[in-house]
């Protein structure tokens, strides 16, 4: 009896410590299949910048376009080579909650074999219809026997029971094994992953220093060619101010014209009522159309779409130190490198403003959204037309390829003040 009660203790035990096993797995899996996620992602953008390479490889001369991909191909490797040495840890992490798990559960087994093997015995030594017929026939009264052949049913479809629960144990066992077995392959297959990614990491970084070298031998030609681009940019943007600022005076006077069609009204109405109360004049106020959308276009920053549907990010917004040392520009907003021919969209919806043409950025689209607006150059085969109201991800043009690259120049501006674009378009 004692050592039946050793057992049970034994086998307490071993659930509690499963509980905690269970609830550290529980949480183990959460993790691994966030880092699951985040690993096709950045896959993904290792794929979109490797077709983009192989695109501006087939140029045969090395550029500063072909520079940005590059770093970013090699910051967004740097990241799935950390995300793999996350999910080792996690892994092994699990193959020792697992080791421990099937040792419980060995124990859990061994206990309740031990016991069932004790019953057998008991069993075995009053296995005689003579001894069962005594127990009942010993007691005091009819109630007493019938509890003591309740007890020997009950002792009976325990055992029955015991039997279930180690064939239970024993599939739950094996299971884990295997479960055991698998994360081991899955450990092996992740050292074998990160090896080759950091075979490909350094191979990149070759290239890049390759690259940088080539390009510092060119300063002159690229200074003279960020010399181009940044006069360009500063047209674009004087232009944009402009337009920005003639809508800025059309949507004012279309207020003005409505605040005294107002105050007439307000007039009229004041002398049919013979009312002398003087008022004070309204004060000029946005359309209801432009409040709301610039509102609309607010509450939705950090989340609107990108332009085009995949791209990589090789222009900052801001003043920046070119790849080239020495040289510096100053960026009005992103330039997004993407696939060649791929779809410009709009980021909101809105109003197509104009549509202006530069030599270098090709054709400018700007969409007016109430407050806002967005501006999308470098765009060729143009599908909107001045005045045409647009909905969110509707086409707007194709990107224009050029020296090499297929990048279309996105910007952000509230009235006249640029934005930053990326802290309004939706993360990776």
């Amino acid at each position: 009896m004692k050592q039946l009660i050793n057992t049970r203790a034994c086998f307490r035990a071993c659930l509690y410590l499963l509980f905690i096993f269970c609830s550290f797995s529980l949480v183990a899996q959460k993790a691994v299949k966030t880092l699951e996620k985040k690993k096709e992602k950045l896959n993904n953008e290792l794929n979109l910048t490797s077709q983009l390479l192989k695109e501006i490889a087939s140029k045969k001369t090395n550029s500063v376009n072909e520079l940005r991909i590059l770093e970013e191909q090699v910051e967004t490797r740097e990241e799935l080579v950390k995300t793999l040495n996350e999910q080792l840890v996690l892994v092994e992490k699990k193959i020792d909650g697992l080791q421990e798990e099937v040792k419980v559960k060995e124990k859990s087994l061994d206990a309740e074999k031990e016991e069932y093997a004790e019953m057998i015995r008991y069993a075995y030594k009053s296995r005689s219809n003579n001894n069962m017929l005594i127990f009942l026939m010993s007691a005091d009264s009819f109630n007493d026997a019938y509890r003591r052949l309740r007890y020997i049913k009950e002792y009976n479809d325990y055992r029955v029971t015991q039997v279930n629960l180690i064939a239970a144990q024993k599939d739950t066992l094996d299971n884990k094994i295997k479960e055991l077995h698998d994360e081991r392959g899955q450990k092996t297959q992740i050292v074998e992953e990160t090896a080759q990614e950091k075979n490909k990491l350094l191979a990149e970084k070759k290239l890049k220093s390759a690259i940088v070298n080539e390009l510092e031998s060119k300063e002159s030609e690229l200074a003279i060619e960020v010399e181009v681009k940044q006069i360009a940019i500063n047209s674009l943007e004087s232009e944009i101010t402009s337009i920005i600022e003639a809508e800025i005076k059309k949507q004012k006077a279309k207020e003005k014209a409505a605040r005294k069609a107002r105050e007439k009204k307000e007039r009229a109405a004041t002398k049919k009522t013979s009312k002398t109360t003087a008022k004070a004049p309204p004060k000029i106020t946005k359309t209801p159309e432009s409040v709301t959308l610039s509102n609309n276009f607010a509450s939705n920053k950090g989340k609107l779409p990108w332009p085009v549907s995949q791209g990589v990010i090789t222009g900052k917004f801001g003043k920046s130190q070119h790849k080239v040392k020495g040289i510096s520009v100053n960026n009005t907003g992103i330039d997004i490198s993407t696939k060649k021919n791929s779809e410009v969209r709009a980021v909101f919806d809105g109003e197509v403003t104009t549509i202006i043409y530069s030599p270098v950025f090709q054709n400018a689209i700007i969409v007016k959204h109430g407050d806002y607006f967005s501006v999308y150059s470098n765009v060729k085969d143009v599908q909107v037309s001045k005045g045409d109201k647009i909905k969110t991800k509707d086409a707007l043009g194709s990107v224009s390829s050029n020296d090499g690259k297929t990048e279309v120049h996105f910007e952000i501006w509230k009235a006249t003040t640029k934005m930053n674009p990326v802290l309004w378009i939706a993360k990776k």
